[in-house]
């Protein structure tokens, strides 16, 4: 009975999220694009359109794992924006106490591999279908107090002309947009890490 008392207050505790990390579900709010442009080499009604769409439809999830099972791994960002489908992941690094960075370049990467969605697809898509672009993200996070209950972030997110030799390259030029947030932890559970779900 003792064991059994034990196993049913240990899930409970698991699905309820005991927040006493990073790792978790969070909940974006105050979600401003702080900042959306392109630059020459994107045709002007193209790029308007994008950087509208970035600031009218922001980020809305966030979830921080280091993996299911037993993780001993980094942590890893993982950041949604389910109105056009897009998933922005990179590996995070705790650069001072509750303050992470992260950085993933992908380059001469695709809308499928990228796992960017509609937004993305026809700002860089328009001219060739699964055509090479380049793309940045970069994540800054700073949790509020050590009860990790409460974040302030940072999120830059690029699409370049690739520089790698292709027949396939996207025909455009830059965009960037900014986003800034403040984000509810809500869950403790966190969940598979997007790279070893790819690699597996």
């Amino acid at each position: 009975m003792r064991i059994r008392a034990t196993l049913v207050l240990t899930s409970a505790l698991l699905l309820a999220g005991c927040m006493n990390s990073e790792v978790g579900d969070y909940r974006l709010d105050d979600v401003v694009a702080f900042s959306a442009t392109c630059s020459a080499g994107i045709a002007a009604q193209r790029g308007q359109v994008w950087t509208a769409a970035m600031v009218d439809e922001v980020l809305d999830d966030m979830q921080i794992t280091r993996g299911s099972g037993v993780p001993t791994g980094e942590p890893e960002v993982q950041i949604e924006r389910s109105f056009d489908g897009s998933l922005f992941w990179a590996e995070l690094e705790e650069t001072a106490d509750y303050t992470f960075h992260a950085e993933r370049f992908a380059e001469g990467t695709t809308v499928e591999e990228a796992r960017v969605g509609t937004d993305f697809s026809a700002l860089v898509e328009a001219d060739a279908l699964g055509c090479q672009f380049d793309l940045g993200l970069t994540v800054d996070l700073t949790f509020r107090e050590e009860a990790w209950k409460q974040v302030d972030g940072t999120v830059i997110i690029s699409v370049d002309q690739t520089a790698v030799i292709s027949d396939n390259r996207c025909e455009i030029g830059s965009c960037e947009v900014e986003y800034r947030f403040a984000g509810a932890h809500t869950s403790g559970i966190g969940g598979d890490r997007i790279e070893e779900t790819e690699e597996e």
